[in-house]
């Protein structure tokens, strides 16, 4: 008898052991992912170096679900998060021209692991990456101009920091507010005003940067979250917003303040618009060509030089500017068709519905904002085909993903239970 309560009393002391190695392991695994995408949202906010942090924080998203998904899980996972794998897998095997997009899926992947395994191992801790983002580009201002230059921050009087482009500061500032405005609840209190004040500041930043496409669709997520929270704090977010976008035209220049009038006033009339008029019927006429699978977001750029060798006459004479090169569609619908075909086109969509409609039901608005500010962003730019652009769209998505599976696992059958809701 004493032999065996010995045994037994090993056996416990390596159970709790093992017990122990493996919630330190975990916590070391939690640890490490955060670390991995806070750098990346860092590297993304510099312009530097994010391809290592963005497969760094994919792979160790992957193992980390491994070690903390169950099998009782998986079917959850498969009814929840297994959609958008689909267009992805569908992105990378690319049918119209095998494996050409191969490393813009891996883009997608990666941020689509990096959410999904953040919202369901830490579902409610968002908000410290996208913090450092959001503080990296307020700081990118005073810093940078002691150090590069007010040269290096501006292009033709836009401040678009150490981004190739002003849209792009603009569209991550939003975003960043985006969140703020969206997920007030998930920041702890003591970090809220620090959130509030590098928030305020990326919308003054993107009305400096003169990307009025970005600031459109802002408008129109946040007119969205009011409409949806207008007995919370919808309408404190709206007015909040509305005051910084005045104080970002303020401090424009008259011509700018000129531009953004005109271009509420007639946008249809804009010498921008009507520049992308011959970029938008190259895409089209490329999505003709191949209208079920596409011809891959990577072939744009050769055929819209052949296009227009082909057609240069007529476009000339029809259009007063006609780009030269060009590597993507100023549009994201066309550069989904022109990419993807009617079938990826179909599986996007099929991707984003039920996490959009499911994260309605759940009070978790994030995602459907964000989809909401790309939509109406994405008439007359696009950025699905850089590394900014996957995460815009991607990370919410696997985030809205993950967190829907850990409320099932404290809640068992929430999903079932949303679903069969009336509307």
């Amino acid at each position: 008898m004493r032999s065996v309560a010995l045994k037994l009393s090993s056996y416990q002391e390596t159970s709790v052991r093992i017990g122990r190695m493996h919630f330190s392991s975990r916590f070391t695994m939690e640890g490490l992912f955060l670390g991995m995408l806070t750098g990346l949202f860092v590297m993304l906010g510099l312009n530097r170096g994010v391809y290592p942090f963005m497969w760094g924080a994919g792979i160790t998203a992957l193992f980390l679900l491994y070690r903390v998904c169950r099998r009782s899980e998986m079917a959850c996972f498969a009814q929840v998060a297994l959609l958008p794998f689909v267009f992805i897998g569908y992105v990378m095997l690319s049918p119209s021209d095998f494996g050409a997009d191969f490393p813009l899926g891996g883009m997608y992947l990666c941020a689509y692991l990096t959410g999904l395994s953040l919202g369901f191992v830490r579902p409610r801790a968002m908000w410290i990456p996208l913090l450092g983002l959001a503080l990296v580009i307020v700081l990118s201002l005073p810093v940078g101009w002691l150090v590069v230059g007010r040269e290096t921050l501006f292009f033709h009087g836009r401040l678009k920091l150490f981004f190739h482009h002003p849209a792009v500061l603009a569209t991550l500032a939003l975003w960043c507010a985006l969140y703020l405005v969206t997920s007030w609840r998930d920041i702890p209190g003591q970090w809220r005003w620090v959130w509030s004040c590098a928030a305020g500041a990326c919308v003054v930043f993107a009305v400096l940067s003169m990307a009025r496409a970005p600031l459109f669709g802002f408008m129109a997520a946040v007119t969205v979250l009011f409409v949806l929270r207008w007995k919370r704090v919808g309408l404190r977010f709206l007015v909040a917003c509305m005051v910084l976008v005045g104080i970002g035209v303020v401090l424009l220049s008259a011509g700018e303040r000129g531009r953004l009038v005109a271009s509420i006033a007639a946008p249809l009339e804009q010498p921008s618009l009507i520049s992308r008029k011959p970029i938008w019927e190259a895409a089209w006429s490329g999505f003709v060509e191949s209208p079920l699978l596409g011809n891959t977001l990577s072939a744009f750029h050769s055929h819209y030089e052949e296009y227009i060798t082909t057609n240069e006459e007529r476009l000339h004479a029809q259009y007063p500017v006609v780009e030269r090169s060009l590597r993507y569609p100023h549009s994201t619908y066309l550069a989904v068709l022109f990419g993807f075909g009617l079938f990826g086109t179909l599986l996007l969509v099929v991707a984003f519905v039920p996490a959009v409609c499911l994260s309605l039901r759940a009070n978790d608005l994030f995602l459907p904002c964000v989809v909401v500010f790309m939509l109406v962003y994405g008439t007359v730019e696009a950025s699905l085909h850089r590394k900014d652009g996957a995460m815009e769209l991607f990370f919410p998505l696997g985030v809205a993903c993950g967190r829907l599976v850990s409320r099932e696992r404290r809640e068992p059958d929430v999903i079932a239970k949303a679903q069969t809701l009336p509307s």
